[in-house]
């Protein structure tokens, strides 16, 4: 018998997806232990002064699922950030077939969704009950990650689709429509522990507000006081200043009881127009409202757009290495602010040329973000972060901090936590540790030197009660790893 549960079906569905080595997926059975075994990170690097916990800045060398699947099971990681994370944001693949330099997109349909549907599952155990998840995506899969998405975070926790505008130039030469706008798809772990930021006020917002009466209070706009659905104590008339009698029209009542109506007259916040002998309307007082609630379309004069995104890596890294796919540091800037406080944990498991992880640090928020690709993690993530944590990258706000770099031959080693919660470091005085995941096959809990014979035979579940492989094998490290960095707090 069915549920009756609406799900998304395709081929390989039942079945999980595993790195080959020319950058591709196989398929391979979800109980294939080069799969559910949990990767060891490897620290190979550091920026600023670390503190060796968990709670350092993570830059991880490796695949997307590897990376948050030793997030979430590794006992070190897992113990930490699983149930803890507050924003996932990830720009992956948009799977529309074209060549970029530094990114494949170009995955067959049923691989595309059994690799986001794997990463997602990660995803929802990571986030805190009050965290979210942002996938930015185009029209190529859009509408199906959004199903897949329902079936995994529960229709209820869907929050609403952001469109942002990447591009403000018309194609006059595209076959049919001029494409300019991709998606942000934003779900709540628990809708009802979600609590999301206003943004920032602008000039453009604040045109409205004037103050005609000179009220000592400054400037304010006008409100309706009405209401289009029906309220029990919303039927009653009102008396102007000069006698006249005004009672909303028509299907329409009073947003606000006569006793709030009163109380709004006694403290001058009604505006019966210059003459005194308009409808009433509400005062909001400009120093009163704070910030905005976001709304769900971003226009790049707002948060950029892809050439400011290519202007910013160009000045980073000049002309010489410019990055295909790189995102605006506006647009992260107004994802962070709108899903995180100071002090919370960012996570972007498709780094790129590290905008997200950028943008958090001088946003006083923790970050975690791994990226594939060995050549982008050294020409541009890396390099970038870097930068960052040492204060270098332009426009950040935080002074220049001390760069220290040094390469682990072995595990990444076990130090005692600091007294006080990792969990509330200020991200800004943190540096960052740069680890790699070591190759499938690795043991998920034991730190051991190269060339180790590791036996399995006697623990056959991880903490959580994965399957394991049984079998022996021998370690080989990397020849070449990349690295985390980290900063350890001020005093």
């Amino acid at each position: 018998m069915t549920s009756g549960r609406l799900t998304l079906s395709w081929v390989g569905r039942d079945e999980a997806l595993r790195n080959t080595a020319d950058g591709g997926y196989e398929w391979v059975s979800r109980q294939d232990p080069r799969v559910t075994e949990v990767r060891l990170l490897l620290e190979t690097g550091k920026a600023g002064d670390v503190t060796g916990t968990a709670a350092d800045n993570l830059l991880i060398h490796g695949d997307s699922y590897d990376a948050l699947h030793a997030l979430v099971r590794n006992p070190e990681y897992g113990n930490h950030y699983r149930g803890k994370v507050k924003l996932v944001y990830i720009d992956p693949p948009f799977n529309t077939g074209q060549a970029f330099q530094h990114y494949d997109d170009a995955l067959e349909h049923s691989v595309w969704l059994t690799m986001m549907r794997d990463r997602l599952l990660l995803i929802r155990d990571l986030l805190a009950p009050g965290g979210s998840v942002w996938v930015h995506l185009d029209d190529a899969e859009m509408a199906y990650c959004r199903v897949l998405m329902d079936e995994i975070f529960g229709r209820g926790n869907f929050v609403g689709t952001v469109v942002w505008q990447k591009i403000h130039a018309r194609n006059n030469s595209a076959q049919h429509l001029s494409s300019v706008h991709d998606y942000l798809l934003v779900y709540a772990r628990s809708k009802s522990d979600l609590v999301l930021n206003k943004i920032d006020r602008t000039e453009l917002s604040d045109q409205e507000f004037w103050n005609p009466d000179n009220d000592p209070r400054g400037p304010w706009r006008r409100s309706d006081l009405t209401a289009s659905h029906a309220y029990e104590d919303g039927r009653y008339e009102v008396v102007g200043p000069y006698g006249d009698v005004f009672s909303p029209r028509g299907n329409r009542w009073w947003s606000c009881s006569r006793e709030t109506f009163d109380a709004l007259r006694e403290d001058n916040r009604l505006w019966w127009g210059k003459t005194g002998r308009t409808f009433p309307f509400r005062k909001r007082f400009q120093s009163e409202l704070g910030g905005l609630v976001p709304t769900t379309f971003w226009t790049h004069d707002e948060v950029g757009d892809n050439r400011q995104a290519k202007a910013e890596v160009t000045k980073l890294f000049d002309r010489s290495r410019i990055f295909s796919t790189p995102k605006p540091e506006a647009l992260l800037k107004r994802v962070i602010q709108i899903a995180t406080d100071p002090g919370d944990v960012v996570v972007d498991v498709f780094a790129g040329s590290g905008t997200t992880a950028a943008v958090a640090h001088k946003m006083d928020r923790r970050w975690v973000t791994a990226e594939l690709l060995e050549e982008t993690v050294e020409t541009f993530t890396r390099p970038r972060l870097e930068k960052v944590v040492a204060g270098d990258d332009p426009g950040a706000s935080r002074r220049p901090l001390d760069g220290k770099a040094e390469a682990a031959s072995g595990a990444s080693r076990h130090r005692r936590p600091r007294s006080r919660s990792p969990m509330a470091a200020s991200s800004s005085r943190i540096g960052s540790r740069a680890k790699t995941l070591l190759p499938s096959s690795q043991p998920s809990w034991a730190s051991c030197t190269t060339a180790q014979t590791v036996d399995r035979s006697a623990a056959r579940r991880d903490v959580l009660g994965w399957p394991l492989s049984t079998a022996s094998w021998t370690r080989s490290w990397p020849e070449a790893l990349l690295g985390i960095w980290t900063r350890e707090n001020e005093q």
